[in-house]
Parts: structure tokens; C-alpha cells; sequence
């Protein structure tokens, strides 16, 4: 019972870890609520994993001592859940260096016509005449 009630409180635990975080993206206008609720539910998924793995790591060194078949079984599900939880950020590694690259370069090519004097392409076609002549 003792065992059960103490992974549940770290999984909640871990959870309430980004509250506050999840409370304050509420406050953004037209998509806070979205935002929290994917972030919230992204948060439950790592609280899940990394509570279940902490709660299997401490019981594992534990049961080492008293019952070493059984410890050495919990080992091997910390391992699983630490590759899994690897595995998925390997994949979102990639995502985010591929996303800031593009971004750091469309960043790079706005700035880079600002401080030149010169306007993008998406400024020229937008421009209105408005009758008064302007220094260059």
C-alpha cells in the first residue's frame, strides 16, 4: 500500500512541478488555453515517465540488498523507460534544430534588409502611395 501511495505523490508531484508555468499560459489571448492544455498534457506524460522511473530506481537499489532477482528486474525497467524517454527526444531534437535553422535564417534576412535600408520583397508589394513624397 505504502508503495503505491508513494508513486502516486511522485507522479503528481512531478506533475505540479509546471503548474505554474501551465497557469500562466493561460493568461495569452486566443490560444493560452490551448497552449496549457497540450502543455499540461505533455507534462502528465513526463511526470508519468520520470515518476514511474525515479519510484522503480529507488525501489531497485532497495531490493538489491534484500532480494537481488527482483531488484535487478526493477533495473531493467528503469532502463526501458530511460530509453524510451531518449528515444523521444531524439526525435524532437531534430525537429527543433531543423525549425530553428529555417527561423534563424528568415530572421537573419529581415534584419539583414533593415539595418541595409532596403526593403523585403513582402514590403514592396504592400507599399502604398500615399501622395507624399519621402526621402529615401
Amino acid at each position: 500500500m505504502f508503495r503505491w501511495v508513494s508513486w502516486i505523490m511522485s507522479v503528481v508531484g512531478h506533475w505540479l512541478l509546471f503548474s505554474p508555468i501551465i497557469e500562466l499560459l493561460k493568461w495569452i489571448p486566443l490560444v493560452g488555453k490551448l497552449t496549457a492544455s497540450v502543455l499540461s498534457v505533455a507534462a502528465a506524460i513526463f511526470a508519468f515517465l520520470w515518476g514511474t522511473m525515479l519510484h522503480l530506481l529507488v525501489m531497485s537499489l532497495a531490493c538489491i540488498v534484500h532480494k537481488p532477482l527482483y531488484g535487478v528486474k526493477l533495473m531493467v525497467g528503469v532502463a526501458i523507460i530511460l530509453l524510451i524517454m531518449c528515444v523521444i527526444g531524439e526525435g524532437d531534437e531534430e525537429k527543433a534544430a531543423a525549425a530553428s535553422t529555417a527561423a534563424g535564417a528568415a530572421g537573419t534576412a529581415v534584419s539583414d534588409a533593415i539595418t541595409s535600408g532596403t526593403n523585403t520583397p513582402a514590403s514592396d508589394s504592400n507599399k502604398v502611395d500615399s501622395g507624399v513624397d519621402t526621402p529615401p
